[in-house]
């Protein structure tokens, strides 16, 4: 009959009246007094499996919608820490055009700010052993770069390269200091 149909390729059960156009959905319990006893357990079956797919889909709707906000959060945090690190940098910049008047930059690679104090010729320093132990290295620390003179040397154009953001010149400028 009708009410025996197969309902194991249904999503969920609903059973409407057979009459043309009448739409009326009957509930489980109206269904279960009309058929038998392998057909209303496959019926009940399949609408346990029909809320438990439901449920299933559900908790995956959710789950997606915790990951899109984990996932746009972090993004957004992204930002915020590539914000605060360029602002950082900035003002690191600022800092030290303003604690290094004078400032060079290796005309190779552009490595700087470079501070040389003392003597101009730097070459000759180089490999020279001071005080405490130290040997004095004038090389670019990017490059390798070693000019003679410190007028070999181009005026740092007051930006950190942007591979190497901590850059002072604090190692070529102590070893030059030294060699004053």
């Amino acid at each position: 009959t009708w009410a025996e149909r197969n309902f194991d390729t249904v999503e969920q059960p609903a059973v409407t009246c057979p009459i043309e156009d009448c739409g009326h959905e009957f509930t489980n319990s109206q269904v279960t007094k009309h058929i038998s006893g392998t057909a209303c357990d496959r019926f009940m079956a399949v609408g346990q499996e029909a809320k438990s797919r439901a449920a299933v889909r559900n908790m995956q709707a959710l789950i997606g919608e915790v990951l899109q906000r984990h996932e746009e959060s972090a993004l957004q945090n992204r930002e915020q820490r590539r914000a605060r690190r360029v602002a950082e940098r900035r003002l690191l910049e600022e800092q030290l055009r303003h604690d290094i008047p004078g400032a060079l930059q290796c005309p190779r690679c552009g490595l700087g700010p470079l501070d040389y104090k003392g003597c101009d010729i730097v070459g000759y320093h180089q490999g020279q052993r001071v005080a405490g132990g130290g040997i004095i290295d004038n090389r670019c620390r990017r490059c390798g770069f070693l000019a003679h003179n410190k007028s070999e040397y181009v005026p740092w154009n007051g930006e950190l390269p942007a591979d190497d953001s901590s850059s002072s010149g604090d190692e070529g400028a102590a070893a030059a200091a030294a060699s004053a």
